[in-house]
């Protein structure tokens, strides 16, 4: 059996919902932070896109290989090969997230989304495989809106894991709201001039 364990820090998911827009008499900001202050800002939505981002530069990701026993690591198990140097392994393009939502189809209607960084940390296994060359361990990865690199899979000398383990963090804080007005949407005026 053939198990990776791939640890990165820097994991973002996202999430997005459609909300009921302003009150005629609410101006863009008396609506946005009215919202963010209620119970309703993070408890809807859904988690649509999580992205373990690459960390090139730091070396702060962590891969481990191991083989045999069953698919769980064991304390005693040592790792065959240890690295946190993606270049040692081939990349292949696969997909790509669009985390920001468009723009909502309906006046009144507003689109929101925001993120959380958490730990990513998964154990792949492939039970008939028992042995590992770096240079067949392939990485799809996909592209954000910013042009970031994220992990989407891996696969070694051209199959897919039978399956994976999930043992990531879930995450320590918020980043947003974001809100995607429709362009059309009206605010009132701020009485503040």
């Amino acid at each position: 059996m053939l198990k990776i364990k791939i640890w990165m820090r820097g994991t973002y998911e996202y999430s997005r919902d459609t909300i009921a827009g302003p009150m005629p008499d609410q101006t863009q900001e008396m609506f946005e932070e009215m919202f963010i202050e209620s119970d309703e800002c993070y408890s809807g939505g859904d988690v649509y896109e999580t992205c373990p981002y690459f960390d090139f530069k730091d070396g702060r990701d962590d891969i481990k290989v191991y083989l045999g026993g069953d698919e769980y690591i064991k304390n005693h198990e040592e790792p065959i090969f240890e690295t946190s140097d993606w270049n040692q392994f081939q990349f292949e393009e696969g997909g790509g997230c669009n985390y920001i939502p468009q723009e909502p189809d309906n006046i009144g209607e507003v689109n929101i989304w925001w993120s959380h960084d958490m730990k990513f940390n998964y154990i792949y296994y492939w039970s008939e495989i028992t042995e590992f060359d770096p240079k067949k361990l392939t990485i799809q990865y996909g592209v954000d809106q910013r042009g970031e690199k994220y992990l989407e899979e891996v696969m070694y000398d051209g199959q897919c894991p039978d399956d994976y383990h999930d043992h990531g963090d879930t995450g320590y804080g918020y980043d947003g709201p974001e809100f995607i007005y429709h362009p059309d949407q009206k605010f009132a005026e701020n009485d503040e001039e």
